[in-house]
């Protein structure tokens, strides 16, 4: 059954009037890197058509390597739109990779998720032929994106330095109310053995869980949240409202190296490689 009270914090696509603006602008900064030298596309760390990547690589070697994970409530949106926001690090000097994942109906839910774990592994082992270092992973995604690296970071045998979820989804339960779960197919045991926040190893890195100060108070409690609970675990985490941003203008900021919340997450992975 539906809360009328959780829909509107969790269930945007319809209801905002920044994310069809937002993606097709982010869409066209990414066009426009689609044929740079450096760029390789769609490298596949999977069999499934989804299971590409696309790759700013660096002359030389031993370089950092970013990851962006985009979101879509595991459902919806391609990577083609996201280039942008890994065009940033690689000007500063890193690999910097967007990864793409099966969506539902198609995946089982935790099967999506198993998707993005493999794929940091394949970045980790295949790294050195773009220049990078596989023992220098930071990773960042939005929404669900956020979501799948911070389920990827509790992962002890991932090389993963620092992680950055956006915007992100750690305690599943809420959507299991909303008109998200049609799609998702979750149910209370699935939702709670995999959300993030209930899942807390001994050992993660270290932890930016960013939030836009405009977003609704769900997506702003799921961070708080989480980033609390990784400090009662003892883990280091931050987390940051940042400016009036909502759920899809962060998306923006982001790709701009000039904004402040982008400055915000390049300073704590450069301190953490």
């Amino acid at each position: 059954m539906i809360d009328p009270a959780l829909e509107p914090l969790y269930a945007l696509k319809g209801a905002s009037a920044t994310r069809a603006r937002a993606y097709t602008a982010l869409e066209a900064r990414s066009a426009a890197l689609r044929d740079r030298a450096d760029l390789v596309r769609d490298v596949a760390y999977g069999p499934g058509p989804r299971q590409r990547l696309d790759v700013f690589t660096r002359d030389g070697i031993g370089a950092p390597i970013f990851v962006f994970v985009h979101g879509g409530y595991w459902r919806a949106l391609e990577k083609e739109i996201f280039l942008a926001l890994a065009a940033p690090f690689a000007a500063r000097g890193w690999v910097a990779i967007n990864l793409e994942y099966g969506l539902r109906p198609e995946f089982a839910f935790r099967e999506i998720v198993d998707q993005v774990t493999e794929a940091v592994a394949f970045i980790a082992t295949r790294s050195g032929r773009w220049g990078g270092d596989g023992g220098r992973i930071v990773l960042a995604g939005h929404s669900a994106g956020g979501h799948m690296v911070a389920w990827a970071a509790a992962k002890p045998s991932l090389p993963i330095r620092a992680v950055a979820p956006i915007s992100g989804i750690f305690d599943l339960e809420p959507l299991l109310h909303t008109s998200i779960n049609a799609d998702l197919g979750l149910d209370a045991a699935t939702a709670r053995a995999l959300s993030p926040q209930h899942r807390l190893p001994a050992v993660m890195p270290p932890t930016l869980a960013l939030v836009g100060g405009g977003e609704t108070e769900g997506f702003k409690a799921q961070t708080r949240n989480y980033a609390a609970a990784l400090r009662a675990a003892g883990h280091p985490a931050e987390d940051h409202a940042a400016g009036d941003y909502d759920h899809f203008t962060i998306c923006e900021a982001l790709a701009d190296p000039d904004s402040d919340v982008f400055a915000r997450l390049a300073a704590f992975a450069e301190a953490a490689v």
